[in-house]
């Protein structure tokens, strides 16, 4: 997963996680942004646990942490299969 969080109050702090079968469903601190109206590019990567076949579903969640006019932008999830059919 890819992004970018700005905030137009420094300081802020954001939080994401990544969901969905097998996944850790830890959250990330992104760091703190300390300047104003300017974009941070973030990313996150993660290896599941083996998930059965069939349909499934991950997601992305992000939230300010602390400060409250954080945005995040540009985000960008991709999944890759490994393994056999």
């Amino acid at each position: 997963m890819d992004g970018a969080w700005a905030t137009s109050t420094a300081p802020s702090i954001g939080r994401c996680r990544l969901f969905g079968p097998g996944t850790s469903n830890q959250q990330v601190n992104l760091g703190e942004e300390v300047d104003s109206e300017n974009d941070h590019f973030f990313g996150l990567n993660e290896v599941t646990k083996r998930v059965d076949g069939g349909t499934r579903t991950f997601g992305l969640e992000c939230r300010e942490f602390t400060g409250d006019t954080t945005m995040f932008k540009e985000i960008m999830l991709s999944a890759v299969y490994l393994g056999r059919r």
